[in-house]
């Protein structure tokens, strides 16, 4: 039936909490701004300010492609991610530290770790933030137009404000911007779990 067709294969995952779609949401939006950051405004960091060669600049900032493809791998063979809130949680703490360490390091290998990080944080958020839309019972359609509007609403935010901050601010405002975003959620995500557990 379309009821049916409009609906994902759970796999034997848990039912999702109603907060968890809203949560997950929140995360893509983070993670997209991180991806946004790392990928169009670092590059001004490390030429300008770090004064990094093209190559260098280039494979550092690949590190977050890197890190959403492992993440599109991880989601694909196993679903530890789903209806779960403790994974929404950790990829928020991981895109947290992640903003952590691009904020107090000049190292190449830490940026690309922390780039890694952020990407395969978002990459998880994304998976999640679409299989939950439709969990909820949002059709495919729908689901998938919501979710493509704040992918693109992070991009916004992180090539625009990110932008902003670090030519305003600091070149390393972007990454205290996204501890920021990543912690705010974390306080939502928590307080949800606890109040939906007390009701």
């Amino acid at each position: 039936t379309e009821s049916d067709t409009n609906q994902p294969e759970t796999n034997g995952s848990p039912s999702c909490p109603p907060y968890l779609l809203f949560v997950a949401r929140m995360g893509c939006v983070t993670g997209v701004f991180g991806i946004a950051v790392a990928r169009v405004v670092f590059p001004a960091l490390g030429k300008d300010i770090l004064h990094w060669s093209n190559s260098q600049i280039a494979l550092v900032t690949s590190m977050a492609l890197v890190g959403q493809a492992a993440a599109v791998l991880s989601t694909y063979i196993s679903a530890w991610w789903r209806g779960r809130t403790w994974p929404q949680v950790a990829l928020q703490l991981v895109m947290l530290f992640s903003g952590i360490l691009a904020l107090f390091t000049k190292s190449p290998i830490v940026f690309g770790l922390a780039f890694f990080l952020i990407g395969f944080a978002q990459g998880v958020a994304y998976t999640a933030a679409l299989y939950h839309g439709i969990a909820a019972g949002s059709s495919r359609g729908k689901a998938g137009g919501i979710h493509e509007s704040l992918m693109a609403g992070g991009h916004i935010i992180g090539n625009v404000f990110g932008g902003l901050a670090a030519q305003n601010i600091s070149p390393t405002a972007p990454y205290s911007i996204l501890s920021i975003m990543a912690g705010v959620c974390i306080l939502v995500t928590l307080s949800a779990a606890y109040f939906y557990r007390k009701t």
